[in-house]
């Protein structure tokens, strides 16, 4: 067995280095494979995106509605340091009253 050694041109060394890329290796077989006749109708490919859409769409929600909530749970935790600031205002007021009578 022998080695053969030879000079690529440019375009053939950059062709060679592309058919290394695992990507690209995809892309031919997939042009094959639709050469061969195996593709699959575009109501299941539109079917295929409209799910992941919606699941995307699903997600953005729930990402939404967790903020909303985290928002209110702050909102309701600064209301209620704030009622339980003015309860001990109003309780040391009245002791401090108590004390002055």
């Amino acid at each position: 067995m022998g080695f053969r050694a030879g000079i690529l041109g440019a375009d053939e060394l950059e062709d060679y280095l592309e058919l290394q890329n695992p990507k690209v290796k995809r892309a031919i077989e997939k042009q094959r494979d639709i050469r061969k006749g195996k593709t699959r109708p575009a109501e299941m490919l539109l079917a295929e995106f409209r799910k992941e859409n919606a699941a995307k769409r699903k997600a953005r929600r729930r990402r939404e509605c967790d903020f909303a909530l985290q928002a209110a749970h702050q909102f309701w935790m600064i209301a209620c340091q704030l009622h339980s600031d003015q309860a001990t205002r109003g309780v040391a007021d009245q002791v401090e009253r108590s004390n002055v009578q």
